[in-house]
């Protein structure tokens, strides 16, 4: 662990402390909340810091549990530097807790001092060897923050301007060769051409192994109404060729997919879960997101997982993947490999998805169904072998 320690020129403000600016290494910040009596205090703003906003009686977690939290979500966010504005309003035993903290996830920590009020804490920081730094070695974003710039409005997504033919399959892409612009043409090409190979090669004959291609061509290619409609067009067209002759009842198709193969939540979503200091239920979400069974997360062990959060049998987007990190690291600070990933029974891992699907209006489904005679879904494929 490196300890520095600045001096800020006079009438210095620590704005960029916490405006979303741009920083060299992932890194914290924050400011030493003023007048603070206890450690619990300094705690909840290392968790602020990582932007955790969400837990159940926050106020009543202890000083441990809220470490914990912030501890985990670092490593889980591979922190580097820790940025602490208003150092001099901090305790001695504030100050020992941010070196430990910063020894635990092996970050460098800065501590920014007003003007001249360094000597609050220099005797205790030389004693770890601190080391004092020119203001102009602290990132140019913390010293000149940049002007703020106008939010640029979200780009709207090319595929809402496109209205498709309604042709079957034998006629679908010469009719929209025929209907849309070159640009729309090409954009449709793009999904089409690409999910018409992977369903050409693919061995898929079955009931489940078409409805497992049809889940990874809508994964890949995004779950917009016209990318759906599209990719069910070159999978019929594919497996046709293929030597099946498929039929598709829509509504069966959609619900089939969306229970068992396609994961519907986005970046956004993620953002949303991983506001949450304890990781367990965002991290339960997310893998049942991805179709894990319930059963299999309570098998889970800390070894099942890597350091980045991803699964054998999954391949998470980088946002997913942290929040299960973040749950790693959390049973890791005071276990072994061999730890349940979740510390919770089967009941209590549903119950505790289905309070953050409610919470964050998630669109994806809570509830779980034994599959038998009387409740066996409809079929979603009709498939005819073709014989010549």
């Amino acid at each position: 662990m490196n300890v520095h320690y600045y001096s800020a020129p006079k009438g210095y403000e620590p704005d960029p402390f916490v405006d979303p600016v741009p920083m060299p290494t992932p890194s914290m910040r924050l400011i030493t909340p003023p007048s603070y009596k206890t450690e619990h205090v300094l705690a909840a703003a290392l968790c602020r810091a990582l932007n955790l906003t969400r837990t159940e009686f926050t106020k009543a977690l202890s000083l441990d549990r809220l470490y914990t939290h912030a501890t985990a979500w670092a490593l889980a966010h591979h922190i580097e530097d820790i940025y602490v504005a208003h150092s001099e309003d901090l305790t001695r035993d504030g100050v020992l807790l941010l070196l430990d903290y910063a020894t635990t996830i092996g970050a460098q920590l800065h501590l920014v001092f007003a003007h001249a009020q360094a000597v609050t804490h220099t005797p205790l920081l030389l004693k770890f060897g601190a080391q004092h730094q020119d203001w102009n070695q602290l990132p140019d974003a913390l010293r000149q923050p940049p002007p703020t710039t106008d939010t640029e409005a979200p780009k709207a997504d090319p595929l809402d301007n496109i209205e498709l033919p309604a042709d079957h399959w034998p006629t679908f892409r010469a009719a929209y060769h025929d209907a849309l612009n070159p640009d729309q043409v090409a954009i449709l090409d793009h999904i089409y051409l690409d999910a018409y190979a992977t369903a050409r090669a693919s061995k898929a004959h079955t009931r489940d192994t078409i409805e497992t291609l049809g889940g990874h061509l809508w994964n890949q290619h995004g779950i917009h109404p016209v990318a759906q409609t599209v990719t069910n067009k070159a999978l019929q067209a594919a497996l046709f060729r293929n030597g099946y002759n498929i039929k598709l009842d829509l509504t069966h198709w959609t619900r089939r997919l969306h229970q068992h193969h396609v994961n519907v939540l986005t970046p956004s979503h993620y953002k949303a879960l991983a506001t949450y200091a304890d990781p367990w239920r965002s991290a339960a979400t997310v893998l049942h997101a991805h179709h894990l069974p319930t059963e299999t997360l309570a098998t889970l062990t800390c070894g099942d997982t890597n350091a980045n959060g991803q699964l054998p049998q999954l391949q998470l987007i980088p946002e997913a993947a942290v929040i299960v990190a973040a749950q790693r690291w959390n049973r890791l600070t005071t276990g072994d490999p061999t730890t349940p990933l979740f510390d919770t029974d089967l009941i209590t891992i549903r119950r505790g998805i289905r309070a953050v699907v409610a919470e964050l209006n998630l669109p994806i489904q809570t509830y779980w169904r034994i599959e038998g005679p009387k409740n066996s879904a409809k079929p979603s494929v009709t498939i005819e072998r073709i014989t010549t």
